[in-house]
């Protein structure tokens, strides 16, 4: 629950964010309804951060970086890298 609250502050100060560039730097959004305009576009902005992050919830780096080393291991004919269960003690290396 707590975290829907951050991600609606979040969403909030997108778009006051939105707003202020709109004021500051007309240039980039122009028109008569810039300060709308800005806040649309800072709101929009904000949704798709939360949207990727919803997306990426279960993600982890970890499986990519198991991949990076079994593919470089390959890829320069090297040993396969021992896991990080060989350094804590859990199995015995062969010799």
């Amino acid at each position: 629950m707590a975290l829907w609250v951050i991600r609606i502050l979040f969403l909030s100060l997108c778009s006051i964010g939105g707003y202020a560039v709109s004021q500051v730097r007309p240039e980039f959004i122009g028109g008569s309804f810039a300060g709308l305009l800005g806040v649309i576009i800072g709101f929009g902005f904000g949704w798709l951060m939360i949207a990727l992050d919803e997306m990426l919830k279960g993600f982890s780096l970890r499986a990519f970086s198991a991949i990076t080393r079994l593919a470089c291991s390959i890829a320069f004919r090297l040993r396969p890298v021992a896991s990080t269960a060989l350094f804590r003690g859990k199995r015995k290396l062969r010799a």
